[in-house]
């Protein structure tokens, strides 16, 4: 792997400010449960890649980075191989490509999607089932084996290279639902359970066996496969329920994550032992969501699971980073819609009302951090499972909405009280939050009559309606209302537009893609707005909503004879974030590479059309080049938040003689690397 060196920026200048029209980026911080990742034995990582968008991502062993600075193609991606001939990465869809761990490139074979797919190392060829059975690729044509093996339906494999066959196993019944395929024959493997629709399979280099799990639930289970015996493992526990998992050796084991319903929790098994690497919530609908202001904790509870059943949730998470799956001693009862937010009266997280069954609540109940507990009242607002509940100005939390007749609720840390003030706005799918900048509550729903967008704005006693902007569309999607610590502005996701607004007038707007995220709150720790998607249509996904995001574009261009070095970030650059690490992919292993790092580009000439394209560097760093060719260098940000939106300039120049134009080195295009969240 790349080696690390690790610098700590003592940088001063101011960053750049803000623009006034808010231009923003949804910041994932972890890879999409449904991302399809392969093996690079030579560089040791897990590669993953998004379906929809190329996205790249990386897992060492510990933790999950994305590869910044690439061009991502807009493709489909369904499949993925490691090609060992050629130690890169093809992945297939309505497009091939190939990822060679620094850039895309066309390929052939074209395979259509639907298509699993694994190497034979015996015979160097491509083994693919079809649905229809087998195709290879010797590396010119497809071909049809002239011997028909069984058809095994929605059928996943992988290639044994201790018995050099390929394992196909499938949602057929019987023993055409497992064989082996060495080329010449097809081998009858009794399956260890019928039925089964692209199970998760593996093959595990440390235990020199087949792993598949089966996921399909209610019960699930492990097996191994040693030569044509097939053994239940028994595991004490095990990853659960999911629908055609991803599993990837990783070097220590096999690693699973994600699957068709988007899980984003990530297991390892090592031997006999499931090991939970990373958790997450299920794949949740209808939960709640607020910040614990002490520790800048952010709360879900509820919900219901979206692939597994109806059954209500009674589940606890926070996130300070990394999701927890919290034991209180008492708990509100399973539910979905519960209404959530900071009360400062209480230093709690206080939760209102929700459904189950049919039954529409009034409890209420406070988070303290690590406890539930209810707090009984003699007077409570009728049950509800939609309104808006927030922060009011003078500390107290205000309810309103989702009742008939239009009420309005104030909860005191003591007790609820109803309210009556003129005007209480008539709105249904209400969001609201507290601006502490203008100390007022704004309030974003939609008009029963008409469906148009209406906002408020409430000041403890009176009810404004705030002009609407001339660019906005007149309709909303459970909105979002969240202060936007990083420009002091209050922030409105309409599930159509982000729009911001100061007490004075609107910015924006910004299209964003409909039906991103359910849930959104201002994040005072991160200085920006984390949505979490709570859609059972679409992957469940943790993201950050900033205008000072943390990316990376090539510029200029490489020169060398043949293989020109890349430059690229592994990891967002910023003071929140570890190290992010710039790694330079070339074809010269163990050898020196330097990394020059400055503020402003230039174009030096070096001779033969080579150029040096940082001006006035920083700093120069040295580095070797390991086996695979690739060296790194980490950059630590320290937390200055002038330094959000400071483009770093960064080249790598490679000592490779025989692939040099001039004076010995090669040289990688320009990077610019912004810091930022």
């Amino acid at each position: 792997m790349a080696t690390n060196h690790r610098v700590l920026l003592t940088l001063t200048l101011a960053g750049t400010a803000l623009t006034q029209t808010p231009v923003y980026s949804r910041h994932d911080l972890a890879p999409a449960p449904r991302a399809i990742g392969v093996w690079d034995p030579v560089r040791e990582l897990v590669v993953a890649f998004e379906p929809h968008h190329g996205a790249v991502w990386e897992w060492n062993g510990q933790q999950w980075a994305r590869r910044l600075g690439v061009a991502e193609p807009d493709l489909l991606i369904a499949e993925v191989l490691y090609d060992p001939n050629r130690e890169r990465i093809l992945t297939w869809g309505p497009q091939a490509r190939a990822w060679d761990g620094a850039r895309w490139s066309p390929t052939t074979p074209g395979l259509p999607g639907g298509w699993q797919v694994a190497f034979d190392r015996a015979r160097n060829r491509i083994v693919a089932h079809t649905g229809f059975g087998l195709q290879e690729w010797d590396g010119t044509a497809w071909s049809t084996p002239s011997v028909t093996p069984p058809v095994a339906v929605n059928a996943s494999i992988v290639y044994d290279p201790l018995h050099q066959r390929a394992v196909v196993y499938g949602g057929g019944s019987g023993a055409g639902a497992c064989f082996g395929w060495d080329g010449q024959q097809a081998i009858p493997l009794a399956a260890p359970a019928g039925g089964l629709s692209y199970p998760g399979l593996i093959w595990d280099e440390v235990g020199q066996r087949v792993v598949l799990y089966d996921g399909q639930g209610p019960t699930t289970s492990t097996w191994a496969l040693q030569d044509t015996t097939w053994t239940q493992l028994q595991t004490t526990v095990d990853p659960g329920p999911r629908l055609y998992p991803q599993m990837v050796f990783d070097g220590t084991g096999a690693l699973l994550w994600g699957g068709y319903e988007g899980r984003g929790d990530f297991w390892r098994l090592v031997g006999d032992v499931w090991q939970r690497l990373i958790d997450a919530p299920p794949q949740l609908v209808s939960a709640g969501m607020a910040v614990h202001e002490p520790t800048q904790q952010i709360v879900l509870f509820a919900g219901k699971d979206a692939v597994y059943g109806s059954a209500l949730l009674q589940q606890t998470w926070t996130w300070d980073g990394v999701w927890h799956r919290q034991a209180p001693t008492a708990s509100p009862p399973a539910r979905v819609d519960p209404l959530m937010t900071w009360s400062p009266a209480d230093g709690a997280v206080l939760l209102f009302g929700g459904s189950a069954g049919g039954n529409v609540m009034q409890d209420t109940w406070l988070w303290n951090g690590s406890d539930w507990h209810q707090a009984v009242t003699p007077n409570a607002p009728p049950p509800r499972s939609a309104g808006a509940l927030c922060r009011e100005p003078g500390g107290t939390v205000m309810l309103v909405g989702a009742a008939s007749p239009i009420d309005q609720w104030r909860w005191d840390g003591q007790q609820w009280t109803e309210l009556t003030p003129p005007g209480i706005p008539n709105v249904i799918g209400a969001a609201a939050a507290w601006d502490p900048l203008r100390d007022v509550t704004l309030l974003m729903g939609r008009n029963p009559g008409n469906n148009f967008v209406e906002t408020w704005s409430w000041d403890g006693a009176n009810w404004t309606p705030l002009p609407l902007p001339t660019f906005l569309f007149p309709y909303a999607n459970a909105p979002i209302v969240a202060f936007r610590p990083e420009t002091g502005r209050m922030l409105f996701d309409t599930g159509f537009q982000l729009l911001e607004w100061d007490g004075v007038q609107w910015y924006g707007p910004e299209a964003i893609a409909a039906g991103t995220a359910r849930l959104g709150v201002g994040c005072a720790s991160l200085s920006s707005v984390l949505t979490f998607a709570t859609s059972g249509s679409a992957p469940q996904r943790l993201a950050l909503l900033t205008s000072t995001p943390a990316d990376a574009e090539s510029y200029g261009a490489g020169c060398a004879i043949q293989a020109i070095p890349a430059l690229s970030l592994r990891g967002p650059l910023g003071p929140e974030y570890p190290a992010g690490q710039l790694l330079a992919t070339t074809w010269a292993p163990q050898t020196l590479a330097i990394f020059t790092i400055g503020l402003t580009t230039d174009a030096i000439p070096f001779g033969h059309g080579c150029e040096l394209l940082v001006g006035t560097p920083l700093l120069n760093a040295f580095a070797l080049t390991d086996v695979a060719g690739d060296a790194g260098f980490a950059i630590a940000v320290p937390p200055n938040g002038t330094l959000l939106g400071l483009p770093l300039r960064c080249q790598a120049l490679v000592h490779d003689p025989a692939n040099s134009w001039h004076g010995g080195l090669t040289m990688s295009a320009g990077l610019t690397a912004v810091v930022g969240r």
